[in-house]
């Protein structure tokens, strides 16, 4: 699969799975989910919008960002990993990295060790 092609795939599940949690119910007095998705950008975000029952929530939950065929994990804020959610949906691991430090790590490598 060329780049191209593999750029438009990726931006369609990483546009699903970010939609699919920002759909989740909420228990009482939780802010709202929000689903952001910039496809010219390649920026994919889940943020938690509005007030709950601490005060004024506006944080990110998973920031995500593809760039030449390749899923960068800017931020995960889920329990389990995001990068679980993308292997299921079929992305392989060679294309998914981990941006939390100044050299992002394959998620491959870390699967490997």
């Amino acid at each position: 699969m060329d780049t191209l092609a593999k750029n438009e795939h990726y931006r369609q599940v990483l546009q699903g799975i970010i939609h699919r949690y920002a759909k989740m119910p909420r228990r009482e007095g939780m802010s709202d989910l929000t689903a952001i998705c910039d496809d010219a950008g390649g920026r994919y975000l889940l943020m938690r919008v509005g007030w709950d029952i601490v005060g004024r929530a506006h944080n990110i939950l998973i920031h995500l960002r593809l760039l030449d065929g390749k899923v960068y994990i800017e931020y995960d804020g889920i329990e389990h990993g995001i990068a679980y959610d993308l292997l299921e949906a079929g992305i392989p691991k060679e294309d998914i990295f981990l941006a939390d430090e100044p050299q992002p790590r394959a998620v491959a490598d870390l699967l490997a060790a």
